[in-house]
C-alpha cells in the first residue's frame, strides 16, 4: 500500500472539488454518568487542502444539540470518534480514566 485515501484526507484537485473543503473532524464527548448524556464535548476540525484548523468545546445541557449544529455547519467529509466512549471517557466523580 502506498497511499490511503479517505474523504477527509483528499488533497488532489482531481479527487476533490475546487470549491469544497474536505473537513476532517474529531469529536471527543465526555459522558455524564448521572444522566447518561454528554456534559461536555471537544471538537477539532481541519482541512489538509488549506491548512485551516479550528477547535471548540461545548458544555452544558445543550451539548448534544450544539454538536449536531456544528456538524451541520461544517459538513465534514469525515468524522472520527472513539468506538467505546465508556472506556476512554473521564470519570466525573474522580477525574481519572475509567
Amino acid at each position: 500500500m502506498t497511499q490511503v485515501i479517505t474523504p477527509g484526507t483528499v488533497v488532489s484537485t482531481c479527487h476533490a472539488g475546487d470549491r469544497q473543503n474536505n473537513y476532517l473532524l474529531a469529536l471527543v464527548p465526555e459522558i455524564d454518568y448521572a444522566d447518561e448524556g454528554w456534559s461536555h464535548a471537544g471538537c477539532v476540525c481541519a482541512t489538509l487542502q488549506t491548512g485551516e484548523f479550528a477547535a471548540t468545546e461545548f458544555e452544558g445541557d445543550n451539548t448534544p444539540l450544539a454538536v449536531v449544529e456544528e456538524l451541520a455547519r461544517l459538513a465534514p467529509r469525515e468524522a472520527l470518534m472513539a468506538a467505546k466512549l465508556g472506556r476512554s471517557a473521564k470519570c466525573r466523580c474522580c477525574r481519572r480514566r475509567t
